[in-house]
């Protein structure tokens, strides 16, 4: 217990790896330690996570799955997948969302709080307020559809089960180390199921992985995530502890947010910088005479636009392989 309370203390206050070490000699006749290699095994022997790996560019820019995945050398930067020895020169590490929720159902406290989606009272549409994502027209019309999946109708309906998951992703670049010239995209998984206070707090979120900053091909990292949500949406068999019985558990993906880039690489668009910069309008970028960046100014020579009253895109042209 003393090696798991340490090593809880050291990873929530984010410790050094040598002040951990310097636990052993605070308090030497009150608690005995084990090294930080030993407890880290312990502690993902007791989790019940095992990461997932996939092969990726030794530079950043894809991982080698869905059309890379026969190809020996990166498409972006041609830099080698493996080694002389034959071993991939680097791996994404992800963890299972299937594995993160399973986690979650042993702990009583969450379990609880997973029922708030089940339980939400729905507010009167008429009075045009929303109060949670459960509010929303699109999920209020996915309750009475089938389920499809890669083509193929499920026979269930989305959330007929009071154990149905709700899921949104958010993608947003960080540095790290205080290094700016170095960024990450870690992808943050919010399980709106818990309530609104709970679901957004560090021992909530379900963290994917981290994509490195350098990715030309974001979707390739993400093609595991696809894969495994495609297969919880028909189902998969998982414990209740509680319940003390196994059930049929269905994960849904809602909703994807982020910062303007993210949602950029989420949705393939060029960016702020593009001839069609934003996922909501369709106003057009302008560029000076011989420059090479996009800029979106109210004033223009051909006509000020109205920002009370842009060009809105329809849904339909929002998703993935659209044509902007």
């Amino acid at each position: 217990m003393d090696n798991l309370c340490a090593f809880n203390y050291h990873i929530n206050e984010g410790t050094s790896n040598t002040r951990y070490e310097r636990f052993h000699y605070l308090f030497p006749h009150k608690i005995t330690l084990a090294s930080r290699w030993r407890t880290r095994k312990r502690v993902a022997t007791l989790s019940g996570l095992k990461p997932g790996r996939v092969d990726h560019c030794p530079g950043g820019c894809c991982c080698f799955t869905g059309t890379y995945d026969s190809l020996d050398t990166c498409p972006y930067c041609e830099k080698p997948r493996y080694q002389s020895s034959g071993a991939p020169i680097k791996q994404f590490q992800y963890l299972p969302v299937k594995d993160q929720l399973q986690a979650m159902l042993k702990d009583k406290a969450a379990a609880k709080q997973l029922k708030y989606r089940h339980t939400y009272s729905h507010t009167n549409v008429d009075d045009g307020v929303i109060r949670d994502i459960f509010d929303s027209s699109i999920y209020r019309d996915l309750l009475e559809k089938h389920v499809v999946v890669d083509g193929q109708m499920q026979d269930h309906k989305y959330f007929s089960d009071p154990r149905d998951v709700a899921l949104g992703i958010s993608l947003d670049g960080v540095t790290y180390f205080s290094r700016r010239q170095h960024s990450v995209w870690p992808v943050i998984l919010v399980n709106y199921n818990l309530p609104p206070k709970v679901r957004t707090r560090r021992d909530r979120i379900l963290c994917y992985g981290v994509i490195p900053g350098t990715v030309k091909n974001l979707d390739s990292y993400l093609i595991p995530l696809h894969n495994e949500l495609n297969e919880l949406a028909k189902g998969a068999v998982t414990l209740d502890p509680w319940a003390e019985e196994m059930f049929w558990q269905h994960v849904y993906l809602i909703l994807g947010f982020g910062d303007y880039l993210g949602i950029s690489k989420l949705t393939r668009m060029k960016g702020h910088n593009g001839l069609h910069p934003c996922r909501f309008c369709e106003i057009l970028g302008i560029r000076a005479e011989g420059g090479k960046v996009y800029y979106v100014p109210l004033y223009r020579p051909e006509g000020s636009v109205d920002p009370a009253n842009l060009p809105m895109r329809h849904h339909c042209q929002g998703r993935r392989g659209d044509r902007w």
